[in-house]
């Protein structure tokens, strides 16, 4: 298992744990990869990759484990409280593994998350609000 042998406290330690599945430069191919068409917020878009919401991807992760190594062994240490910067990492937090599940799954032909709309089915990335609401359900 990956937790094993990888901590993932840092951008590369993930860079390190994936690489071999995306031929080195995970998070530049994760986050440059453009998912087309597929669903989000419960529409379906011609297009999401995650440079074109968040450009600043890379600042953002180094800055988010930054802060949580400094909370984590700084007692000393009081974060900022920048909600700009929170909800940016939080973004790039919950695509990053649903843009690798997309890429994994297409690759290994493995069942994924789908949105049906007019008779299609579209990969499907959950946003913040996907997450929180409660009027979506399971189809088999």
């Amino acid at each position: 298992m990956l937790s094993k042998s990888f901590n993932f406290q840092n951008v590369n330690d993930i860079e390190c744990a994936f690489n071999q599945l995306f031929d080195g430069g995970f998070l530049e191919t994760i986050c440059n990869t453009s998912i087309s068409p597929c669903g989000f917020n419960g529409k379906v878009f011609q297009s999401l990759c995650i440079t074109n919401i968040s450009p600043s991807w890379n600042n953002i992760l180094n800055e988010a484990f930054s802060i949580r190594h400094k909370v984590v062994h700084d007692a000393n240490f009081r974060p900022e409280n920048n909600m700009e910067l929170a909800q940016q990492a939080e973004s790039v937090f919950l695509l990053i593994p649903q843009i690798t599940t997309c890429i994994l799954a297409k690759r290994y032909k493995l069942k994924s998350v789908f949105l049906k709309s007019n008779g299609n089915d579209y990969p499907y990335i959950f946003s913040i609000h996907d997450i929180l609401t409660e009027d979506w359900s399971v189809v088999e």
